[in-house]
């Protein structure tokens, strides 16, 4: 069972890569016992959504938040905890950031750049440098 987690896990973010958004999301999964894939999954989850524009996000962000700051703490060290922290609360000031907006782009990058922990950082560049754009 791990190892077909892994597998799937694996091919989602290649599914990702490829923009297979639909296809990567319906691979992904969710029950693994490993606490870095199961944290894994649900940041490719909150990306993918992210991507597709769904109305969804929101709600994502606030569960994945809740799992950080509870759950985790049985099982994350205190910088894996802001390294997640930091993605999700970032992941949500771009969504909601208003779009073809360079100043507001740029200092969410300020921003990212600050900080010391934060998963995805390279992916929250690119989509902080996208507000400027789209």
């Amino acid at each position: 069972n791990e190892t077909q987690e892994f597998y799937q896990l694996n091919m989602a973010i290649c599914l990702f890569a490829q923009h297979k958004l639909e296809e990567a999301l319906d691979i992904i999964p969710f029950g693994s016992s490993y606490s870095n894939y199961h944290i894994a999954a649900r940041r490719l989850e909150l990306k993918i959504y992210f991507e597709l524009n769904s109305e969804l996000l929101p709600y994502k962000i606030d569960a994945f938040r809740m799992h950080i700051s509870r759950a985790s703490q049985k099982f994350l060290s205190d910088s894996l905890r802001e390294l997640h922290a930091n993605f999700v609360n970032l992941l949500q000031q771009i969504s909601q950031s208003p779009r073809r907006n360079k100043e507001r782009s740029e200092y969410l990058i300020r921003r990212i750049q600050e900080k010391k922990w934060v998963a995805e950082r390279h992916w929250l560049l690119e989509k902080a440098r996208e507000l400027a754009h789209s």
